[in-house]
């Protein structure tokens, strides 16, 4: 530890630094040094003057902390150490000088060095040497843990493949029962009906958010549904005295239906229990 009791125009400042600890550091590890510095109240320090100052080059200020509490300032400067040393060495870790602004000016406190311990990634003159040797694989070992996995890769993609294939394509049957048809009220039946059972509930003209929310993916085709939506209402609960074109809403329909039996393909593996 350092620490030094100074007056400086008139007004005691006393600085303590030391180490996180002073022996133990390799190359590579982190290096805290720890300043409190106690001055008089309203006498304010200068953030920038916390990272100046030189520092050799095996050494690299990594961050800086710094706390105020009952007229204490409290810093951290985290350095990082690149010095291998053969043997145990001890080395300085240059001060800092902190600039103050009070009543009567500017100041300057100088933080002390402190010295820690480098130790070397191995005692001098050693030889590196293997404890112990790896036993080299057998080929039957190898040729076992890779038939292992590639069955447990054949066994997953088999069960992906077999569950996205038994999920129910509530729309393709639609597609043919709407293209044999040539009533626009039927087709509007059969469509409905593989949306209520994509929903998993009854819908009614005002749940097109309901569908949605139960089956996500169709939000891109949500312009065409809201036109589905109202065309139940106006066929079902209040009749229009001024219909669309029967072969219009027919083509429509079909043609929705099919953009919903390419969207259920594509995205089987939705939110939705039925894809």
């Amino acid at each position: 530890m350092g620490g030094i009791a100074i007056l400086i125009l008139g007004l005691p400042v006393v600085v303590e630094a030391q180490p996180e600890r002073a022996f133990g550091y390799w190359v590579g590890d982190l290096l805290v040094v720890e300043a409190r510095v106690r001055v008089s109240s309203g006498h304010r320090l200068d953030r920038s003057s916390l990272h100046e100052g030189d520092l050799p080059e095996w050494l690299e200020l990594r961050s800086v902390h710094r706390t105020y509490r009952g007229g204490i300032h409290r810093i951290r400067w985290t350095y990082q150490v690149f010095l291998s040393p053969l043997d145990v060495i001890p080395v300085q870790i240059p001060g800092r000088t902190l600039r103050f602004q009070g009543p009567e000016g500017t100041y300057s406190v100088e933080v002390p060095p402190v010295t820690v311990y480098l130790s070397p990634l191995a005692g001098s003159g050693a030889e590196p040497t293997l404890e112990f040797v790896p036993p080299q694989p057998s080929r039957r070992a190898v040729y076992g843990h890779g038939g292992v996995l590639a069955g447990l890769i054949g066994g997953w993609t088999a069960l992906w493949a077999w569950r996205r294939r038994r999920r129910p394509r509530l729309f393709r049957a639609v597609v043919r029962r709407v293209r044999e048809t040539q009533d626009p009220t039927e087709a509007l039946t059969r469509l409905w009906e593989a949306l209520e059972a994509k929903a998993g509930t009854a819908l009614f003209p005002h749940d097109l958010d309901r569908l949605l929310q139960r089956w996500p993916p169709a939000g891109r085709l949500r312009p065409d549904l809201a036109w589905l939506f109202e065309l139940r209402e106006v066929t079902f609960y209040r009749p229009d005295p001024d219909p669309e074109d029967g072969s219009e809403v027919l083509a429509r329909i079909r043609r929705l239906v099919q953009d919903l039996d390419r969207l259920e393909r594509r995205s089987w593996s939705s939110r939705d229990p039925t894809g």
